[in-house]
């Protein structure tokens, strides 16, 4: 998909500017309107079908701003709109599987880099290193260790590069290649029972590495979180975006584990309470009684809205867990519960709970904007 970007002139100035600027952009991987074009591509068609909320970057004129403060998080956009959006103008299909490619290298440096400590140097000849500061909104930052930087790994856990697919120019993990088989190894049972098993198995196997993807991401988002001490200080006076990227990591890391049947990557009861008592009460009288327009405004106003949403999507995250820890705490706890018939009586106990949630999205996602991405999960 080809998209043309109506941006004021005064905004697209901006933007060019900035994006002249721009390595990518002085090595002629491609141009600063391409450059508009994939953060608007991004902002417009990717990020209303995934699960997370980021700094409303769409316009050009911020474009700047994003460079300096969240360059982990520029490069994403660019590495997830460059897989889906389509260029134009001679080699436009060859030129987008290369820029995402090379946008994806670039990345994954970034990513190996604040993994492994060495976006900062310190000691020696080099400084002190950094540490630990805060922005003018409270934001803590380290280097390439940021909000932006935990958010970018949130949406590849959802996005993930084209590079999962193909193996890497070096994709050798033997040590000692043995000149010949050792006949002791050899399988002398295989049949046909087995055979048959390796072919699902190769069949799976693309699911499992993009389950093992995600599940990488998330723990380099969860430990850098913990690195930049997100949860040693909760106030009400941080900002919007740093809580809601506890919110979203609470969330990400309970349903990722329930999925993928993993132990918890967060001890239980961190991040609590994820919103303020004032709000709480209001979203828990909310639905309670007939619902007039007044109270259907309020809910849509921004602020209120992405409150509200964050809201649905922690309690059915609880509603989640609860039922994966009653149903499938173990394999034979789980094989008990069958075998006796007692796992009909345990769904039972979640049916209201599921019906009251069911009751109150449907009341609130009459905004049909913020429903997009979450009405993925429910049935029809």
């Amino acid at each position: 998909m080809t998209v043309t970007v109506p941006v004021p002139l005064e905004s697209y100035n901006k933007g060019v500017e900035a994006w002249s600027k721009v390595r990518f952009i002085r090595a002629s991987w491609f141009s600063p309107l391409e450059a508009i074009t994939y953060v608007d591509y991004f902002f417009r068609f990717v990020l209303p079908m995934a699960p997370i909320q980021l700094p409303d970057y769409q316009d050009a004129g911020k474009h700047a701003t994003m460079l300096i403060e969240d360059p982990v998080l520029a490069a994403t956009i660019l590495t997830i709109a460059s897989r889906f959006m389509s260029l134009t103008g001679p080699g436009a299909h060859t030129r987008g599987i290369f820029i995402h490619e090379r946008m994806w290298i670039y990345l994954e440096e970034s990513l190996r880099r604040t993994a492994n400590a060495q976006e900062q140097s310190g000691g020696g000849f080099f400084g002190p290193g950094q540490r630990v500061t805060c922005n003018s909104v409270g934001e803590p930052s380290v280097g390439l260790c940021s909000l932006g930087t935990i958010e970018s790994l949130l949406l590849l856990t959802e996005w993930h590069p084209r590079a999962l697919h193909f193996p890497r120019g070096d994709d050798n993990d033997e040590l000692l290649t043995p000149d010949h088989l050792d006949p002791s190894l050899a399988d002398e049972n295989h049949d046909a029972t087995d055979a048959t098993a390796s072919t699902v198995n190769k069949w799976r196997e693309p699911v499992w590495r993009s389950d093992r993807m995600s599940w990488s991401f998330l723990s380099q988002a969860i430990a850098m979180a913990k690195f930049l001490r997100l949860w040693s200080e909760m106030h009400d006076n941080q900002s919007r975006r740093l809580k809601n990227v506890r919110r979203f990591l609470y969330i990400y890391a309970n349903q990722t584990s329930c999925r993928f049947d993993m132990m918890p990557l967060l001890p239980e009861g961190i991040g609590e309470p994820f919103f303020s008592s004032g709000f709480l009460m209001a979203a828990e009288t909310l639905f309670v009684g007939s619902v007039n327009d007044a109270v259907r405004e309020e809910v849509r106003k921004p602020d209120v809205g992405q409150d509200m949403l964050l809201w649905f999507w922690i309690r059915l995250t609880q509603l989640t867990k609860r039922a994966y820890d009653a149903l499938y705490p173990s394999r034979q706890h789980t094989r008990d519960l069958i075998t006796s018939g007692r796992h009909k009586v345990t769904m039972q106990q979640f049916e209201p709970l599921l019906i009251k949630w069911r009751q109150d999205w449907e009341i609130f996602s009459a905004n049909r904007k913020s429903r997009r991405f979450i009405s993925l999960y429910l049935p029809p």
